[in-house]
């Protein structure tokens, strides 16, 4: 029951917390979480980086590690949509430089704010489960 872990109203006005726990701010933490994951996950490569790591795993196991015509051309065609629906511009250009220059997202950088926003919100809520109103 939350009314058992409020203090006596004659405490209230001059009871703060201090520092209370990182645990009520789980989501905060969660989602910095998720966002580290995200960035190493193939969720965060290119449609088009997707297409040619398949590519070279196929030239990798194929015995004389080529491609029959008919790969190559699906391949090309596989591309080009890819490059169509991204916006990719040129559909021309097959190099794996043009690849990294196109990742949508960036590496994973540690939101500096995370902190803050993982021990204050603990104060608040303990605060207000505890009915504190002091400094």
């Amino acid at each position: 029951d939350p009314s058992e872990w409020k203090l006596l109203e004659q405490y209230r006005d001059t009871t703060g917390v201090v520092y209370a726990s990182s645990f009520p701010a789980m989501d905060a933490a969660v989602g910095e979480c998720m966002k580290f994951l995200q960035s190493k996950t193939v969720g965060a490569a290119t449609a088009e980086r997707l297409v040619f790591t398949l590519r070279n795993r196929l030239l990798r196991v194929s015995p004389d590690r080529t491609l029959a015509d008919d790969d190559e051309a699906a391949f090309a065609r596989l591309l080009s949509r890819v490059r169509e629906v991204e916006g990719g511009g040129d559909t021309s250009s097959g190099d794996e430089a043009s690849v990294s220059s196109t990742a949508s997202t960036g590496p994973y950088e540690f939101d500096r704010k995370f902190l803050f926003r993982v021990l204050v919100l603990g104060n608040a809520q303990l605060a207000q489960l505890a009915g504190c109103r002091g400094p």
